[in-house]
């Protein structure tokens, strides 16, 4: 992990010389000059939860001291996307920061997601690991317990923490954030708003939550939601500009209910996505008339990519049953 330093946040930036924080130096690797995640699960000597990667760095101000949350992978890691979540304390921003010696303080996350809340520290755990989707809370910074569960986390969440750095001792929370949304061929930064903060009026009762309404949900279905029809024409538009002219796509019926027919001018792969991102079915085709069948999905709406050896294009389309 690096660090920048700078008088303004509009620079200049001047980065120091050296990381603040290292892996833990053990573990093996079978080709030590093979870069990035991929090279995780080619190892010959698994090393420390720590040792593949430290990145996603988070610091809070706590007690007077510096504590630098971070994420971690090791050498013989299973899953490159799964990872733990450990902290190392320095008096300066700047370092040396020394690990804590009950590192990992969480066995799960995926995005570093720490606030000082009451008279202690909260983290927000997303979608990896066996306590995925909950809410922590430690009074020491460290022995951290499971709180409350949720659903549909902001992916890639950054939330406005207006006393993150004032070493509080009565932390407020928040209440809005910007995440990132990607499981498209566009990707979106979205603003999101909740009630993490003291004093906030809880909604809970079902009249209130008469469903759960994420964005995916509201893509897959607009009507559900009381909007117009045309509500999602503008990120269809957005999704079309994927054309280029020296191909062309055709999809009928649309909406679809039993199968859907494409027409293909050159060899492409056709690829059907729910609104997820999940992949749901993916053929190679030759030129001319495609038929898919729809039987085994549900009602909703679906995004289809094709792509050759120069282009990806893409549509939505929609099935009712």
């Amino acid at each position: 992990i690096g660090m920048a330093k700078a008088d303004s946040p509009d620079g200049p930036w001047q980065k120091l010389p050296d990381p603040i924080l290292r892996t833990t130096p053990d573990g093996k690797y079978r080709d030590e000059h093979k870069p990035g995640y991929s090279n995780w699960q080619d190892f010959i000597e698994e090393g420390s939860w720590d040792s593949g990667a430290v990145h996603d760095p988070g610091i809070l101000i706590r007690k007077g001291k510096y504590w630098l949350y971070y994420k971690g992978h090791k050498i013989g890691e299973k899953m490159f996307a799964d990872s733990k979540i450990g902290v190392a304390v320095s008096d300066y921003p700047e370092g040396p920061y020394e690990k804590h010696t009950l590192n990992p303080v969480l066995n799960s996350g995926h995005e570093v997601w720490m606030w000082p809340y009451k008279s202690g520290v909260a983290s927000l755990v997303d979608w990896a690991g066996p306590e995925k989707g909950t809410v922590q809370y430690t009074e020491d910074g460290v022995n951290f317990e499971v709180m409350t569960a949720l659903e549909d986390i902001p992916p890639a969440g950054g939330a406005y923490i207006a006393d993150k750095f004032d070493d509080p001792e009565d932390g407020q929370g928040f209440t809005w954030g910007i995440c990132h949304y990607g499981m498209s061929d566009w990707n979106f930064l979205l603003r999101f708003d909740c009630d993490m903060k003291q004093g906030v009026q809880k909604k809970i009762s079902w009249n209130y939550f008469q469903h759960y309404s994420t964005v995916r949900d509201v893509m897959a279905d607009p009507g559900r939601f009381q909007l117009p029809v045309d509500a999602l024409d503008g990120i269809k538009t957005a999704i079309n500009g994927i054309q280029t002219e020296n191909h062309s796509l055709s999809i009928y019926p649309n909406p679809a209910s039993e199968y859907i027919i494409i027409g293909l001018d050159k060899p492409s792969v056709v690829m059907i996505h729910d609104i997820r991102g999940t992949l749901l079915l993916t053929r190679k085709c030759l030129p001319g008339e495609v038929v898919l069948s729809l039987d085994t999905f549900p009602s909703g709406l679906y995004l289809l990519r094709i792509g050759t050896h120069d282009e990806i294009m893409a549509d939505k389309f929609v099935v009712k049953n």
